[in-house]
């Protein structure tokens, strides 16, 4: 394989193993003659190390080599995994630092030597080096420093007013489990669809699109799980008969519109990251069932862009505390939706 070829992280075969942690082992060649074993072993590797340079922290190399090779790969796959603790840790403390504003959160990384913890120890360092400034003024100022702090902007009061919401729901999913059987997975499918029908429906007949300026039939995510079932095996007729929810939010007014569109906005960002999943681990594509979750692909991050500015823009309608209440609102009548025994 020459330069022109070199494998992207994309291109990992579906045929690779996938263990409960969510890691791949490169799938080994069939057996080939003496002379090109070590060509193709050298392809694994290469596949490997570019698949980690893009960012995919989830490969690994086989286990079961002989002799160095053996502790070649295993050499090869603890670093990863330093690597993915890392950035899974990094995912960790920033909900909590970033989006709520909590400033005690702090990396750890047990087992961890040399430059890996050098590197933990640093990124704590600069987090109390940006939070002391905070607590310092907040302890010598007091009243007087608490009335001075700006007003949060409509999205970051979305975001650390339905953290927890929104937590509980993803905990619940098992979209990310790599052993979802394709049924389970259309019955998830068909979750979203009874939610979003009636829902996308009312939506739409709210009069408020004029006075927003906001292209929401463009962005209905019902045609997308209709293609889904469909390529998932269910027919036209059957859709029809599908259960549609009854508990939806209250969509009377323009705050608790656009309450609502956040969280089902926000859900395209994080079904990026699904449908890389889905493709990875059951070989499903936005043709082939993921269309859901694939969202508005390659321009998912100008439409989300594009909402925050209406919804900021929106705020001078006032009703902040509406607006939270919905999406709150949203969250929980989906999550009951979904998983009726698991909500109280």
């Amino acid at each position: 394989m020459n330069a022109t070829t070199t494998p992207s992280a994309s291109e990992k075969s579906p045929l690779a193993a996938v263990r409960a942690d969510g890691t791949h082992t490169l799938p080994k060649p069939a057996s080939v003659p003496a002379e090109d074993a070590l060509e193709d072993r050298s392809r694994l590797i290469l596949a490997a190390m570019v698949a980690f340079r893009d960012g995919d922290f989830t490969v690994r190399l086989p286990r079961d080599w002989a002799g160095n090779d053996r502790l070649m790969a295993e050499a090869f796959n603890q670093a990863i995994s330093q690597q993915e603790r890392i950035a899974h840790e990094v995912a960790r403390f920033s909900g909590p630092v970033g989006q709520a504003g909590q400033l005690a959160p702090r990396m750890t990384l047990p087992g961890a030597s040399g430059g890996w913890t050098a590197t933990v120890d640093s990124l704590n360092t600069l987090l109390a080096d940006r939070v002391r400034p905070t607590t310092e003024v907040a302890s010598a100022g007091g009243a007087a420093a608490q009335s001075a702090t700006p007003k949060l902007s409509i999205l970051k009061r979305l975001r650390a007013e339905t953290s927890e919401r929104h937590a509980g729901l993803e905990q619940r999913m098992t979209v990310m489990d790599p052993h979802l059987s394709r049924a389970d997975y259309r019955a998830l499918i068909e979750g979203f669809f009874g939610y979003y029908a009636p829902l996308e429906a009312r939506l739409g007949a709210s009069p408020v699109w004029a006075e927003l300026s906001f292209d929401f039939a463009a962005r209905r995510k019902v045609p997308r799980l209709e293609k889904d079932l469909v390529a998932l095996g269910k027919t036209a007729e059957e859709l029809t008969r599908l259960p549609r929810c009854a508990e939806l939010p209250e969509l009377d007014t323009m705050p608790q519109v656009l309450g609502c569109l956040y969280v089902i906005e926000g859900a395209t960002l994080g079904g990026q990251v699904i449908t890389r999943h889905l493709l990875a681990t059951h070989g499903i594509t936005p043709e082939t069932g993921g269309a859901f979750f694939a969202g508005y692909g390659a321009e998912t991050g100008p439409h989300w862009q594009a909402f925050g500015a209406m919804i900021t823009a929106a705020e001078r309608f006032g009703a902040a505390d509406e607006i939270v209440a919905s999406a709150n609102r949203t969250f929980e009548t989906l999550d009951r939706w979904l998983f009726p025994r698991a909500v109280r």
